[in-house]
C-alpha cells in the first residue's frame, strides 16, 4: 500500500513538473515569430499576451507588434466571415489562406493605382501640350 502511494506521488509530481515546464503560449508564439513569420496555431489570448509581454529590445521594433496584430486580426476576420464569433480560447492559425476580402481589396488598390497613373500621364501630356503651344 505504501509503495502504491509513493509511486502515485512520484508520478503526479513528475507530470506536474512536466506540465509546469512547458513555456507559456505567448512565449512560444514570440519564438515562432523570430523567423519573421508565425507558422503555428495559437489561441486568441496567446496573441494578446504576446503583445503585452514583448521584450524591451523588440518593443522598439514595430514589425513584431504589427505582424502579431495582423495575424490575429486576419484570424478574427476569417472566423467572423465563416459565421463564428471568436473568443479568447479560439485557435487562430498563423498562415491563413487569402480570403475573398483580401483579394477584393487588392483589386481595388490596383484599380486606384491605375487611375492615379492615368491622371499623372494626362497631366504630363497637358503640360507638354501647353509648352508646345506657348512657343
Amino acid at each position: 500500500m505504501l509503495v502504491g502511494v509513493v509511486l502515485a506521488w512520484l508520478l503526479a509530481s513528475f507530470f506536474a513538473s512536466a506540465a509546469s515546464a512547458a513555456p507559456p503560449c505567448w512565449k512560444t508564439l514570440l519564438n515562432d515569430w523570430y523567423d519573421g513569420r508565425i507558422d503555428g496555431a495559437y489561441q486568441v489570448h496567446c496573441y494578446t499576451q504576446a503583445i503585452d509581454h514583448l521584450p524591451k529590445d523588440l518593443q522598439s521594433y514595430r514589425q513584431v507588434r504589427s505582424d502579431i496584430t495582423r495575424t490575429l486580426q486576419d484570424g478574427i476576420v476569417a472566423m467572423s466571415y465563416n459565421g463564428r464569433a471568436p473568443g479568447p480560447d479560439n485557435v487562430i492559425p498563423g498562415s491563413l489562406p487569402r480570403s475573398d476580402v483580401h483579394s477584393r481589396a487588392d483589386v481595388v488598390r490596383l484599380v486606384l493605382a491605375g487611375v492615379l497613373v492615368l491622371m499623372l500621364a494626362a497631366r504630363s501630356v497637358d503640360a507638354y501640350r501647353r509648352r508646345i503651344t506657348s512657343r
